[in-house]
């Protein structure tokens, strides 16, 4: 998906020499987005079965590894949470923010909590 700009000179060859590059390079890309998401939910399923969370989300600003990252660091420490996460649903959310109550209730935690 997407656009290409071209140059009206630009000759057929050319063209196609572009596409074919360009199709591979977002080929690769949309191959590692699907790893990623997939690395993103088995994370989910782990720490909602470890700690006993209802849902896990992932802020917009927030990359699928850090994301991934941030979970590992909550499963490391599981047995610590578990009490206090318990039945809650869990935002991780873009770094400098701190650890609050959501408006939907949700426990918000920056990914980069320590």
């Amino acid at each position: 998906e997407g656009f290409i700009q071209i140059h009206a000179q630009m000759k057929l060859n050319e063209l196609k020499k572009t596409k074919s590059r360009m199709s591979e390079g977002a080929i690769r890309r949309r191959e590692e987005q699907r790893q990623q998401e997939q690395r993103s939910k088995e994370a989910i399923e782990q720490i909602q079965w470890a700690v006993g969370v209802q849902k896990v989300s992932r802020g917009r600003l927030v990359s699928h590894t850090d994301f991934v990252v941030s979970l590992s660091r909550l499963m490391e420490q599981s047995s610590r949470f578990r009490q206090v996460m318990a039945g809650f649903s869990l935002s991780i959310v873009g770094q400098g923010q701190f650890c609050h109550l959501g408006d939907d209730g949700s426990l918000v935690v920056p990914h980069d909590w320590h």
